[in-house]
């Protein structure tokens, strides 16, 4: 398995650099790319979202709409794997908890399915929040789910927990949570995300005197690694994702819910979710699994990962996947983390800005001792206050980090690549309330 992970990493890699050298054709019309497509999630689906984010339909030009035509018919999935099967679910799989119906997920009924022959509309894919209770082993999330799956005629879905084999050693899990990540680009999908912690506070800060609530909760739950991983994933399913929620003004929320984090993660980098990791935000069992969710750089990952710290390493994944100038979320900060490597400077207010009522505060990042990124802050004052944070990555700091870890040249050519994915079809989305148990 080991030699199979790493066979999968070297022709990711070679693989974006030929999509780089081959220019916006190549990137664009991935089909176009001589080099060979390696049957798996890490260079297939993967390196297509890192390289390719996301267009608006108005843009696309004709040739790339006939492209998207051509990619629904041929995005059909194969392959046989278990999925929960729903007709056979029966009273004895539920439970009734405080929060409402959930579903049982120690003894759920299987079924084995070709899904190169099995009909697309009887089958959906499952991106959830974990939200398990150990005493009784059930999930609400998972519930609400099935019932909407249920209502739109679905008989079979695929769910982690049925699909992939859960008595495998975690690298071997890893394996085969890549391949079921594939999934997520080809068949229609139903996340449930909707999670409130009893005990959860929002941070908040002092701007100009007074405490403002930082963040959003739907931000803190789409940014964890995986989840977000799959966001960007089915961002080019060509067929639909349904949002199904049961915690009022959260993913339902007509302002800051699903639409509106899903469309912010597909014209976003990940560096968000590295921070966010970073900063203890969420939590990520394996920090050495952003390989795989940046394949891009995964060479360079990996020895980092050998090298560094955990903080140290996370800050360099974060300066790989930045952007020039991007804000970031506000409830969260690295200036008080320890770092082996890096160093924060002291702030000081910068003068390229202009001067106001805000004032705005900076900080340098240094790797030895060249500035690498540096960290911001605008305390706001009309017609809020507001606190405004970003993360500016320099342009050298792909090569200082190649140099350090001996990794020759960049990984890959920067270039500031458009905000939008012009070649890939969307899925249509849909949000829906989970009024009643009806299971």
């Amino acid at each position: 398995m080991r030699s199979l992970l790493r066979k999968v990493e070297r022709d990711a890699t070679r693989q974006v650099r030929a999509c780089y050298e081959a220019g916006p054709g190549g990137y664009a019309l991935q089909g176009q790319v001589t080099t060979p497509r390696v049957d798996c999630i890490v260079c297939r689906h993967s390196v297509e979202l890192a390289l390719m984010p996301r267009h608006s339909s108005e843009s696309r030009s004709d040739a790339t709409k006939e492209h998207s035509r051509r990619s629904i018919a041929q995005s059909q999935p194969s392959g046989v794997c278990k999925a929960l099967d729903l007709d056979q679910l029966g009273s004895d799989h539920f439970i009734d908890r405080d929060n409402g119906r959930s579903i049982r997920l120690g003894q759920l009924p299987r079924a084995l399915l070709d899904l190169a022959t099995q009909k697309r509309d009887e089958v959906a894919i499952l991106s959830w929040r974990w939200d398990v209770d150990p005493v009784s082993n059930s999930s609400r999330n998972v519930y609400v789910a099935c019932q909407e799956a249920r209502h739109q005629g679905v008989r079979y879905l695929l769910l982690d927990k049925v699909t992939v084999n859960q008595d495998l050693s975690d690298e071997e899990m890893l394996g085969e949570r890549l391949a079921f990540s594939r999934l997520y680009n080809e068949v229609p999908v139903i996340a449930a995300y909707d999670f409130k912690s009893l005990d959860e506070v929002a941070p908040t800060a002092e701007v100009h005197g007074a405490h403002v609530a930082l963040g959003m909760p739907l931000s803190r739950i789409m940014r964890r690694p995986w989840i977000c991983y799959e966001v960007l994933l089915y961002g080019s399913n060509p067929t639909k994702v349904t949002y199904v929620g049961h915690v009022p003004d959260l993913g339902c929320s007509k302002d800051f819910g699903f639409h509106h984090m899903a469309e912010t993660l597909w014209e976003s980098s990940l560096c968000q979710t590295i921070l966010y990791t970073l900063a203890g935000t969420v939590g990520m069992h394996n920090v050495d699994d952003f390989r795989f969710i940046l394949p891009q750089y995964s060479a360079l990952l990996m020895a980092a990962y050998s090298r560094m710290s955990r903080n140290d390493y996370l800050l360099t994944a974060a300066l790989l996947s930045g952007r020039d100038g991007s804000r970031i979320n506000e409830d969260q900060s690295i200036l008080d983390i320890s770092f082996d490597l890096f160093r924060i400077g002291e702030g000081y207010v910068p003068e390229d800005l202009p001067r106001t009522q805000d004032y705005y505060t900076r900080y340098d990042i240094y790797f030895g001792d060249e500035i690498v990124a540096k960290w911001q802050t605008q305390h706001k004052f009309y017609p809020a206050e507001e606190l405004r944070v970003w993360f500016k990555v320099e342009s050298r700091a792909e090569s200082v980090m190649c140099r350090f870890l001996g990794t020759g040249k960049p990984a890959t050519r920067r270039r500031r690549l458009p905000s939008a994915q012009a070649d890939r079809p969307t899925p249509g989305v849909s949000v829906v309330f989970h009024e009643r148990d009806a299971l």
